[in-house]
């Protein structure tokens, strides 16, 4: 399948994305707002050797709410991604990245047969963490959620850049920068207003994902130091006796560094 479209009817959302290249089924599951083309630089890279699906989760772009639904919490979006796998036949291999990865991680927890490989990215689940650490985690997420109420989305979006270290220096030459549309704006207000929070609500089911640890890939920055999200992953490794894989850049590698991104992921399905 080449340069084609892909569109499944869910309850009360259609979700949309597009697909392109040759090869096995690789589908990505994108972090913060949620859009599928944040991963095209990536997908550009990955298509030679895989037909790279991508998609805009629910609630965000091309896949908004119908009127008076419910906000989604991580296993809605989780049963879409499992809706959108049907669709394209099963068996696919995935690659998730911060908010995406505790979908894919959730979908791989109970439907552990949609999935060849998964590579998780800097899994977002402070329960992993513990002590002075979890802490403070939860009461900077507890301030960013209280930010976006009070001041709105422009402010809790430099506090998010904070909280993942983020760093716009620090990224490939020619990646593209960050374009804050009016679509992004109201994307990532639908992510403040609804993915944080069940983000932050949400807990890994790390029994069921003991059972399949062979099939999954634990990744974390090679910039992302002590930050929070990067022991998230560590912990995740140990809880899963795996070893951590070290990703190029920080939490947001895969946007910052897709050339040497969409290579990690190679490397990584390689054996799948």
């Amino acid at each position: 399948m080449v340069g084609s479209s892909v569109q499944v009817s869910l309850d009360g959302c259609t979700l949309r994305g597009q697909t392109a290249g040759e090869g096995p089924l690789l589908v990505l599951v994108p972090g913060g707002a949620g859009q599928a083309h944040q991963t095209d630089p990536m997908r550009e890279m990955l298509k030679p050797r895989f037909e790279v699906v991508s998609y805009d989760r629910r609630g965000i772009s091309r896949s908004p709410l119908a009127s008076g639904m419910t906000a989604p919490t991580i296993q809605t979006h989780a049963d879409d991604l499992h809706g959108l796998i049907e669709t394209l036949g099963g068996g696919v291999l995935l690659f998730a990245t911060s908010i995406g990865c505790l979908i894919a991680l959730d979908l791989f927890a109970r439907y552990p047969h949609d999935v060849v490989k998964l590579v998780a990215h800097e899994p977002p689940d402070t329960h992993l963490l513990s002590g002075a650490v979890r802490e403070e985690t939860d009461a900077g997420l507890a301030r960013l959620a209280q930010t976006f109420q009070i001041d709105g989305t422009g402010a809790a979006l430099g506090q998010l850049g904070a909280l993942i270290g983020l760093n716009p220096a620090e990224r490939e030459a020619d990646a593209p920068e960050l374009a804050v549309t009016p679509q992004f704006v109201q994307d990532m207000s639908f992510y403040f207003e609804h993915d944080l929070g069940a983000a932050r609500e949400y807990r890994l089911d790390i029994e069921a994902l003991r059972a399949h640890r062979d099939r999954v890939i634990v990744g974390a920055g090679e910039q992302s130091g002590t930050l929070w999200t990067r022991l998230c992953a560590q912990a995740l490794a140990q809880e899963l006796d795996l070893p951590l894989t070290s990703w190029p850049g920080g939490h947001n590698g895969p946007t910052a560094y897709p050339k040497a991104s969409a290579r990690a992921v190679i490397e990584a399905l390689a054996e799948a």
